[in-house]
């Protein structure tokens, strides 16, 4: 067999470099390095991101989603916590872009400005 020090230079790379690979193939059952896009490493493909989000856009046809709600079905779905931008970024693929109207200033009167 050969040394992970002539395999790093056989291919001109680090033998940390080489260990990490090999680690990374035995863990992953030989099938190679972590998925490379965010696409790849998601739970739900779109279509079941779609259909997991249906009931929450009905519900909240006259206003926004609940952005906590979503997350507390989503990790009861997925069995592991999920972070809030998680949520919002699977909002935004899905057309939910600004889910609250900016807030105004405490001292504006509401009448426009002139220039």
């Amino acid at each position: 067999g050969w040394s992970l020090s002539q395999v790093a230079d056989l291919f001109g790379i680090s033998v940390d470099r080489v260990r990490r690979l090999r680690e990374s193939f035995i863990l992953e059952g030989g099938g190679g390095a972590r998925p490379s896009t965010k696409a790849q490493r998601r739970k739900m493909n779109l279509e079941e991101e779609a259909a997991f989000l249906a009931p929450f856009f009905e519900s909240a046809s006259a206003g926004t989603p609940e952005v906590g709600s979503i997350r507390q079905a989503m990790e009861k779905t997925l069995g592991r916590s999920v972070s809030l931008s998680t949520v919002y970024n699977l909002l935004h693929r899905h057309g939910w872009g600004n889910l609250a109207p900016h807030m105004r200033h405490r001292k504006a009167d509401g009448t426009p400005r002139e220039d």
